[in-house]
């Protein structure tokens, strides 16, 4: 016997109930980052403020990665 899964319960699966956090948001720098994105940047202590531009972020990015 198959159990049917709720429409809550497939939502919960792909990630649908998070859709808002997965959204592109055009930030006060002018970066369109989504809410998950500025997340995972801040447990690195990555200011995001204080990047001019993508480029710029990306090479903080890189230091931290080639720092490891």
């Amino acid at each position: 016997m198959i159990n049917e899964m709720t429409n809550d319960e497939i939502e919960g699966l792909i990630g649908l109930q998070d859709i808002e956090a997965n959204l592109l948001k055009t930030r006060k720098n002018g970066l369109t980052l989504t809410d998950n994105q500025v997340s995972t940047l801040g447990k690195y202590n990555i200011d995001l403020e204080k990047c001019g531009s993508m480029s710029e972020l990306l090479y903080k990015i890189e230091q931290i990665v080639d720092g490891s």
